[in-house]
């Protein structure tokens, strides 16, 4: 543009079509192709202009202004002959811009498309000779007006408007139909945006304005003056080379529009023309919010490209890939609903195993809906890396391994979720270990058989010693007191030599069997130290048993909790020998025979424990 041209366009709106001065004509040229048109006579308020003709014979009767453009204005009128309403429009200025009507009527007239609007006449009037178009009135509303209100009364006529999305990209179709139509005659709209498509009162669509078009055919210029609306402008547009304009530079216009659509607002700047035409010299990619479609913002982006080879091809390949997104709209729709899940698997926050079964669920079902949908396989291994960390911080390793394969079988590369894997596996195989050597239950039924085999040896023992009635104050039967626990500790260390390898498999059972025998030694040597002291029988007994029930004690409080009944039950037999001296081998032998009993029970729940596992 020239200083000149971009002066006169500062005093207009962004939004606001900007029309190419007409080109010197020199005196050689044909005359006027409005030399052409038929002579019709018209009608109207002084206030709309002067008409000429009076009421009675006029052909058509101006009554009113529908709307008012960049290079014109549109006037509601009726034809007589008829008796139609129609819409007739004429130029701000007829000296300088009335060859432009024409030109734009013909265009119109050529391309006949239920998606352009019918013209019905082109002709001059009696009084000026200024052309003017006579076309089918729209009942209806501008595509910019739904826009901007999403509760328009007119939206009840549109067809779908409970989707309004779908509406307008259905709209959007219609629009992309007059355009191709127009490609193939090789004309170039050049100011497609919402304020230029109509929708009628039965939901009809019509592309309109087409007094900047750009006919391929005829002669283009290289310094030609900005034609268009600065706000949607192509970055070709700006430059001014009319060589450079083709259909691609509609695909981008087409694109800008369906970006209002989408986000509400214009594609470049509404501050100023300077600010609108500057950002359409240097457009870029728009980031478009969460509530725009992922699919339809990359093609906004793609057709609004600052590369026309970038672009889609064609308005047909922007209307199919609108199609398409509908058509496979509802696997889109699972698919955001699939990345919300996969979003709070990742943060692995509350009700997270519901997050996993929904994504996979909402992820099979956007494949069914299409299975060629290619952001499904994508998000698939997205949610299945997340599964196998919030299974690695769960430390569930067989979990993580199923995600892990399928992982492998979506061909996506696994070395960052393998190293987590194997990781934990082995975290989990040392605590195991340490586990295993502290287990008390991991050898329980070889334990519990050693003790009844103990206990059915001391109770054998004991008993025998009653019905010999030894004497306790015989001095030759006072040794014969150690008997019971010198054959407990040789018996019990001849079985735990023979099943060593059955009974000390790990660090708690070897103590607990050292524990064990360190019991009947302590027996023995108590028995020992009395005799040596000459301490009597029945004291013997008593601090025997006293011995037995604080060990038993002790080994209660370290490990072994189902010793203290046996324990207090040992207390209770010191304390009935200390009381009544002639009952404490009696008390023993009792002893001896709970030890018995406990051990069975000890066998009896180390059998159940072994076989829940």
């Amino acid at each position: 543009m020239s200083d000149d041209e971009r002066t006169r366009a500062a005093k207009r709106a962004p939004e606001e079509t900007i029309a190419a001065r007409p080109r010197a004509r020199a005196p050689e040229h044909a005359p006027s192709p409005r030399a052409e048109l038929p002579i019709v006579s018209l009608h109207g308020p002084a206030t709309l202009g002067a008409f000429g003709s009076d009421e009675a014979g006029a052909e058509l009767a101006v009554t009113s202004v529908l709307g008012v453009g960049g290079m014109g204005r549109v006037l509601l009128g009726r034809q007589r002959s008829l008796k139609r309403d129609v819409a007739i429009k004429m130029v701000h200025d007829p000296s300088a811009m009335q060859d432009d009507l024409v030109r734009e009527a013909r265009i119109i007239g050529m391309l006949e498309h239920p998606n352009v609007v019918p013209v019905h006449l082109l002709a001059r009037s009696e009084r000026e000779g200024a052309p003017f178009l006579v076309m089918k009135r729209i009942e209806g509303v501008r595509w910019l007006d739904l826009i901007r209100a999403s509760d328009h009364p007119h939206w009840a006529r549109v067809p779908g408007s409970e989707d309004r999305l779908a509406a307008h990209l259905e709209i959007f179709g219609a629009v992309c139909n007059a355009v191709a139509v127009a490609h193939e005659r090789g004309i170039v709209h050049r100011d497609i945006k919402p304020a230029n498509v109509m929708v009628g009162r039965l939901g009809e669509v019509y592309l309109t304005d087409w007094g900047v078009a750009l006919d391929r055919h005829g002669p283009l210029r290289d310094d030609a003056p900005f034609a268009g609306t600065p706000t949607y402008a192509a970055p070709e547009m700006v430059r001014g080379d009319e060589r450079e304009i083709d259909e691609r530079t509609d695909v981008f216009l087409l694109g800008a529009t369906l970006h209002h659509a989408l986000v509400g607002s214009p594609r470049h700047s509404t501050v100023s023309v300077e600010a609108a035409l500057g950002g359409a010299a240097m457009v870029e990619p728009f980031a478009y919010g969460p509530d725009v479609p992922g699919e339809l913002a990359s093609l906004c982006n793609r057709a609004t490209s600052a590369r026309p080879e970038e672009r889609p091809a064609s308005a047909l390949e922007m209307r199919d890939a609108v199609r398409e997104w509908l058509r496979h709209r509802d696997s889109y729709a699972l698919l955001a609903r699939a990345r919300a899940h996969v979003a709070a698997i990742e943060d692995a926050g509350d009700g997270v195993d519901r997050a996993m079964l929904e994504a996979r669920i909402a992820l099979d079902e956007a494949e069914r809906l299409w299975a060629r949908n290619p952001d499904v396989a994508a998000l698939r291994v997205r949610a299945l890396r997340a599964i196998v960390r919030v299974e690695v911080t769960r430390e569930q390793p067989a979990t993580a391994r199923v995600a892990l394969q399928e992982l492998r079988e979506l061909g996506a590369t696994t070395s960052d979720e393998d190293a987590l894997v194997r990781a934990l596996e082995a975290k989990l195989a040392e605590r195991r270990a340490i586990e295993h050597e502290l287990d008390l239950d991991a050898d329980a039924i070889a334990r519990s058989r050693l003790l009844l085999a103990v206990g059915v040896l001391g109770a054998i023992t004991a008993t025998t010693a009653i019905v010999m009635r030894l004497s306790l104050d015989s001095a030759s039967a006072r040794w014969q007191v150690l008997v019971t626990p010198g054959v407990l500790a040789v018996g019990y260390a001849a079985i735990v030599a023979y099943f060593r390898r059955a009974l000390l498999t790990n660090t708690a059972n070897t103590r607990a069997v050292a524990t064990l025998g360190g019991i009947f030694a302590s027996s023995l040597f108590v028995r020992a130290l009395g005799l040596a002291q000459d301490v009597a029988l029945p004291a013997i007994f008593v601090f025997d048993l006293a011995a037995l029930a604080i060990l038993m004690a002790s080994a209660t409080l370290l490990a072994f909790r189902r010793l203290a009944l046996f324990a207090g039950f040992a207390a209770c037999a010191a304390i009935v020998g200390a009381i009544w001296p002639e009952r404490a081998q009696h008390a023993y032998v009792a002893t001896v025979l709970a030890a018995l009993v406990h051990a069975y029970r000890e066998w009896v729940r180390a059998r159940r424990v072994t076989g829940a596992r």
